[in-house]
């Protein structure tokens, strides 16, 4: 098991739904943008190999931005998913340590162990034996709640590190040599401007799963 109990007291709930939020609005963003691109009225007027070559770039960026957008859903709804989760993990930890208590076990959250009382040799034999059975219980108990944790993380983590490429919109649009010097005929728009206009914000779109994957992170849920 990877994570302990001392990294799920630390995991916040509420900042993995931030991240579910804001990565819904930066798919629904790639998905104004794609269509934006998709729309352009510049095709409709504009003929020749140097429309040809813009027609077919453009199309590759709207492609691309659709697949981020895709991706980015992904991210959303395992954020939703994973919040929810660890809400029940916290809760279940919180409903042993209570239970625990009673008995004067405590949990070592940076060891992931129980620990009885240490009061434990005074206590009577009859009173040992249960306090000894209730350590046993309450260290598997431990030990399943990590094992959800760490089935949660991996599942959050694989959402967010997906194997495809990542979309990079600094890298999908290279303006034609052929438009170089060749402005579209008159009463059309500039390809460069059009495009990158209306999709200046996307650049942050893509920025989306980066702050994961950071040395920091290690791929556990946010603290």
């Amino acid at each position: 098991m990877g994570l302990s109990i001392a990294d799920i007291d630390q995991w916040n709930p509420e900042a993995i739904s931030a991240v579910g939020a804001a990565s819904t609005a930066r798919a629904d963003a790639a998905s104004q943008a794609s269509s934006r691109l998709n729309g352009l009225s510049a095709f409709g007027s504009w003929q020749g190999d140097g429309a040809n070559a813009a027609r077919a770039r453009t199309g590759m960026l709207a492609e691309g931005l659709d697949r981020h957008g895709q991706d980015v859903s992904a991210i959303a709804a395992a954020a939703d998913t994973a919040a929810t989760e660890v809400r029940q993990i916290k809760s279940q930890l919180d409903a042993l340590r209570s239970s625990l208590g009673q008995y004067g076990i405590i949990v070592d959250a940076n060891d992931s162990r129980v620990v009885p009382p240490p009061n434990l040799s005074s206590m009577s034999s009859a009173n040992q034996t249960v306090v000894k059975q209730m350590a046993v219980v309450g260290q598997q108990s431990l030990d399943k709640i990590r094992q959800a944790a760490d089935l949660s993380d991996t599942y959050l983590a694989n959402a967010i590190n997906p194997t495809g490429d990542d979309f990079n919109l600094d890298t999908q649009y290279t303006r034609p040599a052929a438009l170089v010097g060749s402005p579209p005929p008159e009463g059309t728009v500039d390809l460069t401007v059009a495009i990158t206009g209306p999709v200046t914000g996307v650049t942050a779109i893509t920025q989306t799963k980066t702050w994961w994957t950071q040395p920091w992170s290690k791929g556990k849920h946010c603290k």
